[in-house]
């Protein structure tokens, strides 16, 4: 933050500042008891009513900052093994532009210490330090909501060259692994082929110290971003990466130890969000001899408190235990629409490069040149997904993620909204939502595999500042992004899809941080806007569409009395 003295709009992410304290909260992550469907969908939808800002009220948070109480944005475990890694700073060098071309994919390194710690570094680990006089903090390769970073992340390994197979929590302060468990006899039986796990919770009390009961939508987003991180960091590798889908929370919370509440302060626990396979798509380890190897293994380890206060935001333990995934069959792999390879990106700067400079913008030139078409058009292209590119790969189902795009400066195109629907079912019914006020029309010079529609001409700037809660940030900028889901439907499967819905923004986000800066702009997610208000310009009239995610970029204005530092020592 360009101040500690300066309050930032509640959501807004920005991972360039440091965070804010606010009074701390009680959540409970404890397992629920299991709700019948038609309870917890009724609580996950009430949850999200309750927590949308308005023109009249925000959602309710701290009623003051309280900067005894900030949490530590990092979790250790005392009492464990630690295994130091090695750093590679520079790595990956494969070119970012190639990462999206399936035919220049590299070859595989194997899977040991020092590629794993790669994976690592430039996905999770930090990217910098800022400074200020009296102020320092840490950037990330993932971004966060104010820089919070609630996500935490565990290596479940085999028996690697430089590592012993077990239970890890990545710790990337200082870029260590801790022991967590050191399994039975049985472990490296259960891996098939070669590969790891990558596991990600969320301790949500990091959040709600700031957003109040806002705070469970932001803890989703960053667990999309985190997923995205380790998507392109797998990618640069070469390796595949893709969510073990039908591994429920309680097999997550077993294998990662979070389960083990007498280990965890009562107000921090960590709740279980998601497996990600990195190895082959079809040759995942067997989930029952992990589970039964880690059950007869050895626990290690207490994890550190954060805060020495707290208070107790209760709609977001209910929301937590109503959108838990009790399922175990897996669900059907999404095969997207063929599409062109992305074009090239000129410059061929080294995707580790484009990892490790993403940066969340604090100010814009509301006088800076137009975006170029052609970056515009490439910035949309990396949102479609296609077969065996990432980010989007590692999502197992059809997009339910639609941004609107609110064009202020790109050459060749007018001001105004426009919509890029990511299916072309989705778009009928999208468009069948909206009021009679809006049409839809084909853009001139776009590629007709680009389903960009114009829906409205006109300067839209004031609006969208309006909108995301005042910011000048949405309005100074280039292009703003407003993320409709296909809600309704969606909840219709399960409430447990009210996370992934999140989760799917938060990857779209994390494209459209490294998009931005390889195409020399910036980009800044925000997640305080005004949601209700939005629908009502649109002229939704049901719920079948929510705005869960709000983006921006542009050129960036420089903070020149900010300084800038290594992540680490030897970096």
């Amino acid at each position: 933050m360009p101040s500690r003295d300066r309050i930032l709009p509640a959501g807004q992410a920005s991972d360039g500042e440091p965070p804010i304290a606010g009074k701390t909260l009680k959540i409970e992550t404890k397992v629920m008891d299991n709700h019948s469907a038609e309870e917890a969908l009724r609580i996950t939808k009430a949850y999200h009513e309750r927590t949308k800002h308005r023109f009249s009220a925000y959602a309710a948070g701290p009623e003051f900052l309280d900067w005894d109480d900030q949490p530590s944005p990092f979790r250790s475990f005392a009492g464990t093994e630690i295994i130091r890694l090695p750093l590679s700073p520079g790595l990956p060098e494969k070119p970012y532009s190639e990462l999206f071309d399936p035919k220049k994919k590299n070859p595989p390194p194997s899977f040991d210490l020092a590629s794993v710690s790669l994976l690592l570094e430039v996905s999770l680990g930090l990217s910098a330090w800022k400074s200020y006089p009296g102020a320092r903090w840490s950037l990330r390769c993932n971004p966060s909501s104010g820089n919070l970073h609630p996500t935490e992340a565990y290596l479940i390994a085999p028996d690697l060259s430089g590592l012993q197979g077990g239970v890890y929590h990545y710790l990337s302060l200082d870029h260590v692994l801790e022991r967590r468990n050191i399994p039975g006899l049985s472990w490296n039986g259960a891996w098939q082929t070669p590969g790891v796990i990558v596991a990600l919770t969320s301790i949500y009390w990091r959040e709600a110290w700031k957003y109040g009961e806002r705070a469970f939508r932001y803890c989703q987003h960053d667990v999309g971003h985190a997923l995205a991180a380790v998507r392109f960091a797998s990618a640069a590798l070469g390796w595949e990466a893709t969510i073990l889908d039908g591994w429920n929370d309680n097999t997550i919370s077993r294998l990662t130890g979070t389960d083990r509440h007498q280990e965890f302060p009562d107000e921090e626990r960590e709740a279980p969000e998601v497996l990600v396979w990195i190895g082959g798509r079809s040759t995942a380890p067997d989930r029952s001899l992990l589970v039964e190897a880690i059950d007869c293994g050895r626990w290690e380890g207490e994890a550190s408190q954060m805060s020495p206060d707290h208070r107790r935001w209760t709609v977001i333990g209910e929301v937590d235990r109503a959108t838990r995934d009790h399922s175990t069959p897996g669900r059907p792999l999404f095969s997207p629409t063929s599409r062109p390879p992305l074009p090239d990106i000129p410059s061929g700067v080294p995707s580790g490069q484009i990892f490790r400079q993403r940066r969340s913008a604090q100010r814009f030139d509301p006088n800076a040149e137009p975006l170029p078409k052609p970056a515009f058009l490439r910035i949309l292209e990396a949102l479609l997904p296609r077969e065996g590119v990432p980010p989007f790969d590692i999502l197992t189902w059809a997009p339910r993620i639609h941004p609107l795009l609110f064009v202020y400066k790109v050459e060749g195109l007018e001001p105004g909204c426009y919509l890029l629907a990511r299916s072309q079912e989705v778009e009928e019914s999208l468009v069948r939502s909206l009021s009679a006020d809006f049409s839809t029309e084909e853009v001139q010079g776009v590629p007709p595999h680009i389903p960009l529609k114009l829906l409205r001409r006109g300067d839209t700037r004031n609006f969208v500042r309006n909108l995301c809660c005042r910011q000048a940030i949405a309005s100074q900028s280039l292009f703003a992004v407003a993320m409709l889901s296909c809600f309704e439907d969606s909840l219709k499967e399960g409430p447990w899809w009210y996370r992934r819905l999140f989760w799917e923004a938060g990857v779209l986000g994390q494209s459209l941080y490294l998009e931005a800066e390889a195409a020399g702009v910036r980009g800044t997610g925000i997640g305080c806007f005004f949601d209700d208000e939005l629908h009502s310009w649109l002229g939704f009239s049901t719920r079948d569409f929510q705005s869960l995610y709000h983006f921006t970029v542009g050129r960036p204005i420089s903070d020149p009395r900010l300084e800038t530092s290594p992540p680490y020592p030897s970096a």
